[in-house]
């Protein structure tokens, strides 16, 4: 598995990671790599048609909207600590692996804890640059569960 094809906005960027094992990195490392390639590429110009490509595609996912609807249903419970953050993964998680699969189907990934911190990363990314604050919003809220189940052991 390439960072570029779990991270299209790399790939149209022109930015390269160097191949790591990823599934041998803790958490601590995972950030720091994601916050080393979130630096990199706010520094990097995009071309318009290739942003507007990928927002376009954003736009018309059923399932993309269909999570951020169903986490903003259960977000308040889980910030409360209300809804354990193994409870909340288990109402979205088959809409994790539908939206997962769009995204990368043609690619074949494996849905593991890394893959999807670079697919709600990348959503998060796109979010940022299009000004959809709110979407974005909901990818931060979708990492941050991402970040409780990884301390509760989740895997």
């Amino acid at each position: 598995m390439k960072m570029r094809e779990l991270i299209p906005s790399l790939k149209k960027l022109n930015i390269k990671v160097q191949s790591i094992s990823t599934m041998e990195l803790n958490p601590d490392q995972m950030h720091t790599v994601f916050h080393i390639i979130n630096e990199i590429a706010d520094h990097q110009p995009e071309t318009d048609m290739l942003l507007h490509g990928e927002w376009s595609r954003y736009r018309q996912s059923f399932l993309k909207q269909r999570l951020l609807h169903g986490w903003r249903k259960i977000r308040t419970a889980f910030y409360l600590e209300r809804l354990a953050p193994h409870d909340a993964y288990a109402e979205l998680a088959g809409l994790f692996e539908a939206c997962f699969h769009e995204e990368y189907h043609e690619v074949g990934l494996e849905m593991n804890i890394f893959t999807l911190r670079a697919f709600l990363w990348n959503q998060e990314h796109l979010t940022e640059k299009m000004g959809a604050h709110r979407d974005r919003q909901g990818w931060v809220e979708l990492l941050d569960l991402l970040d409780a189940l990884e301390q509760a052991g989740y895997e």
